[in-house]
């Protein structure tokens, strides 16, 4: 039976593509040989593949397979020049052209999502759903503007804000509003200590290090916010009695490292 065109389009927007029959009972049969209990067959576009699929954060599924790291490292150093890149052309903006700005991000990665080559084919002010947005394209949606912005936005966005000019706006309150164009770089250099405290794993010692760091750090940040007289402990004062394994606990807690 013949392909549905748009199904395809999507498998290769995604990075999935259809396995060709003869291809396909080869490796399969490479496979029962092999006798391997589990065993998973699929023509995979990493380049295209990836940025989906680790938009929001790392997947540890990916971290056996040499292309897909190799793709979601070029993806990490693309997408953090490119939200740096917009946190400092906002920066630059006055609040009419950043409103712009991101409108014409937002109906431009929308646009792309749906196959449509100009950003003309989505207007501002109609729903998603009208426009052809199912919930597998709204996340797609989601993903992108999130490795566009540098900011995590719910899975639900694109429902919630069912219009391009009303996900503009979100996505500006975030970005403006949530300082984001502000403290960009400090963003990026804390995504950067996140990625290196999952991907490593210091011995006691150098954990006791990080620790102290970080206990100096959260005290600095935490005297500037805490009011006068304030009664109960601030965090930097609960670190000051944890130890390592609790630091890096709360670490876990609240970065989202898992």
């Amino acid at each position: 039976a013949a392909a549905d065109p748009a199904v395809e389009e999507r498998r290769r927007r995604t990075g999935v593509a259809r396995l060709d029959t003869a291809p396909a009972l080869a490796a399969l049969a490479a496979c029962v040989a092999r006798r391997e209990p589990a065993t998973l067959m699929a023509g995979i576009d990493w380049a295209r593949y990836v940025p989906g699929f680790v938009a929001v954060r790392p997947s540890p599924l990916l971290a056996g397979i040499a292309e897909a790291q190799q793709a979601a490292a070029a993806r990490a150093d693309d997408a953090g020049t490119n939200a740096e890149s917009l946190a400092a052309l906002l920066a630059g903006q006055t609040d009419a052209e950043r409103r712009k700005t991101l409108l014409d991000l937002v109906r431009g990665q929308a646009a792309a999502v749906l196959g449509h080559a100009s950003m003309d084919a989505v207007e501002p002010d109609r729903a998603f759903r009208e426009l052809g947005f199912d919930s597998l394209t709204a996340v797609e949606l989601r993903n992108r503007l999130t490795a566009a912005t540098g900011v995590r936005l719910p899975a639900t966005v694109v429902f919630d804000y069912p219009t391009a000019a009303g996900l503009a706006e979100y996505v500006r309150a975030a970005i403006v509003d949530g300082g984001v164009v502000g403290v960009a770089p400090v963003f990026g250099e804390l995504d950067r200590l996140e990625a290196a405290l999952t991907g490593s794993a210091p011995d006691r010692s150098a954990r006791i290090r990080i620790t102290e760091r970080l206990r100096a750090l959260l005290a600095s940040l935490n005297a500037d916010d805490a009011p006068a007289g304030a009664g109960g402990d601030t965090v930097a004062e609960k670190l000051q009695d944890a130890t390592p394994d609790e630091v890096f606990d709360f670490i876990d807690r609240e970065l989202g490292v898992s």
